[in-house]
Order: structure tokens, then sequence, then C-alpha cells
């Protein structure tokens, strides 16, 4: 098995503040980071993100939630399949979901810590940030996370 690549090790200079992200840009730079995995497997990957959104983004703590979840749907799928990236950006914040055509069933997400337990459709796991995943079985087959990130709480001028 390939060791799960380190979005923040990949990229030292990012500082861990919001930054104003192209969401396209962003989510296709996780997925670079697996491009060998990927192709060993006979994943291939799609994007539904509209390529003018932006998002305020705390981008290294939000890219290794991503590459988290990234790395979770690809244990779903050793045998090929097809990764999904989705981004809505709504009234309260972003959500990026990462979907997998793998099978269903018993799966383990593992975040930040390294814990890793059975999750069910109803669980949510609260992250850095105030950014929370949950998860679910998709009607059609495989599994969706969903990534919600709020967005940034700005301070009232003095």
């Amino acid at each position: 098995m390939n060791p799960v690549p380190s979005f923040s090790s990949a990229h030292p200079s990012i500082a861990d503040i919001p930054q104003e992200t192209n969401l396209l840009e962003f989510a296709q730079s996780i997925c670079c980071l697996f491009s060998r995995r990927m192709s060993e497997q006979g994943v291939t990957c799609s994007f539904d993100i509209d390529r003018t959104a932006r998002f305020q983004l705390a981008r290294a703590t939000t890219g290794e939630a991503l590459v988290r979840l990234v790395e979770d749907a690809l244990r779903a799928m050793p045998d090929g399949g097809q990764l999904e990236i989705v981004a809505v950006i709504g009234p309260n914040g972003l959500e990026l979901e990462v979907a997998d055509s793998g099978e269903t069933s018993e799966f383990t997400l593992r975040i930040h810590d390294g814990e890793s337990r059975p999750q069910d459709p109803r669980n949510t796991k609260y992250l850095a940030g105030n950014m929370r995943v949950q998860t679910h079985r998709c009607p059609q087959g495989g599994t969706a996370r969903t990534l919600l990130v709020p967005r940034s709480i700005k301070r009232a001028a003095a």
C-alpha cells in the first residue's frame, strides 16, 4: 500500500490562514498527490466544481482533511472505479464532497489524528477550524464524504 501523501508537507510555504482560493485548482492539486496510486488502481477522477468558484480557506488544514477523504475513497476502490469531487458554496460555507464508486460496505475514515472507527450514515466528525465531515452511503453505490467548511467569521471593526 502506498503511504498517504501529506498536503502541508508537499506545500510547506502555505500558511494556515484563510486565503481566497480557487476551488477547482485546490481540488486538482489534492488529486495530483494521488495520481500514481489512482493510475495503479485504475481509478479515474472527475470534478463538479465551477472553474471560477473561490472561497476563503485555511489551505493547510483543509488540504489535510481533503487528502484523508480522497485516501479513504481510494481504499474503497482497490479494483478501480470513479472518484468525484463536488464543491458547493452556500450561505453557511463550503461543502466539498468526495464520492467513490466502490462497493458499499462497512468502512472507516481516518482524519488528522489517525483515528479509525466504523462510520455510519449519521456520523459526523468534528475537525480543526470548525470543519466537519459527514459520511453517507450513496443509493447508487459507493460512499460520499462531505467536508463542511464554515465561512470565516469576520470581526466587526472597532
